[in-house]
């Protein structure tokens, strides 16, 4: 059946909602329940608390995704269910954090508090710093949770950013691990590995992913140097973050002999309506970009980019300048 047709019915109040939804969405829903609960029981009943939720939440026009929007539920049941079962084993600063996430991070101020990741640097810098020098090149995944296993209820959050996360097969695997030790997880991503994306996102696994949006679509190419760069993944991308609801931003770095006028131009236009925009400073790090003509826009410049953008973005804001 349609979601559209599905959502009629309950609109209809017609209990066949339930059932077709079940028969739709119950092992999508099961999966995500598992991934941050890993108990059978406890996620069936999540599920089953998911339908009853929907029945009496379901929005009187169609979601933009029906699939998203029960995830969403079906996660946040198994947060709170995480912190009814499992708070009282490890220690009271859990319930805390815990409550905070009950609804997702629903507001933008609350998110970047959550994944507060100059935080979590600084944690891990003064870790770093009392390891043997030879030790301190490379964290292994035993060493890297458990860091985060000391530190639960101190920290809320982590961002997981590179390079390019979604390039990691065993990805989906930590984050569950992350997720279920009740921290709110943060996403990096350059757009370019949609449907590894959406089934992150669809999982339950982030809570917010950031985006970079390098250039204007035309100026992608030039911009990242890679001749002939295929668009569609990373336009797939951002659509799918425009449309899934989950907690997201666009970001670009502004950088003077890189990017133009016109750039901007392109990408309010791609991105119009966006939730989040986000024109970052950039950051001299030594001779290298500076030897290619390169640098920073000055903080007039920077607003005048904002202005540029702003009457297709109104949410756009400079960071780092």
């Amino acid at each position: 059946m349609e979601d559209r047709e599905i959502v009629a019915l309950y609109h209809a109040r017609d209990e066949g909602a339930i059932s077709e939804t079940a028969a739709k969405y119950g092992a999508f829903c099961l999966r995500i329940a598992l991934n941050l609960l890993g108990i059978r029981e406890d996620a069936d009943e999540c599920v089953n608390d998911t339908w009853l939720a929907a029945w009496r939440r379901m929005p009187p026009e169609l979601p933009a995704s029906l699939r998203a929007f029960l995830g969403r539920i079906t996660r946040n049941l198994s947060i709170s269910r995480y912190r009814q079962t499992r708070a009282r084993k490890r220690y009271a600063g859990m319930e805390a954090l815990l409550s905070e996430l009950d609804d997702c991070v629903p507001s933008p101020a609350t998110v970047e508090q959550t994944l507060d990741a100059m935080e979590l640097t600084r944690h891990i810098e003064a870790w770093l710093g009392a390891l043997p020098e030879r030790e301190r090149d490379v964290i292994g995944h035993d060493e890297l949770m458990a860091f985060l296993k000391k530190r639960v209820g101190i920290l809320d959050g982590v961002a997981v950013t590179g390079g390019e996360p979604l390039l990691h097969a065993g990805l989906e695997g930590l984050l569950s691990e992350i997720k279920a030790l009740g921290y709110a997880v943060k996403l990096d991503t350059n757009g370019t590995f949609p449907e590894r994306l959406r089934r992150i996102v669809e999982s339950g696994l982030a809570d917010r992913v950031a985006m970079d949006v390098k250039a204007a679509p035309e100026n992608y190419a030039r911009v990242t140097g890679v001749p002939g760069l295929d668009m569609g993944p990373v336009r797939e991308s951002a659509a799918y973050l425009m449309s899934c609801g989950v907690d997201y931003e666009f970001r670009t770095t502004a950088v003077k002999g890189l990017h133009t006028r016109d750039d901007f131009e392109g990408i309010a236009k791609w991105i119009a309506g966006a939730r989040e925009y986000y024109i970052q400073g950039f950051k001299d790090s030594g001779d290298l970009i500076a030897a290619q003509g390169l640098g920073a826009f000055t903080e007039p410049e920077m607003r005048q980019l904002a202005d540029i953008v702003r009457p297709k973005v109104p949410s756009v804001r400079l960071r780092g300048v």
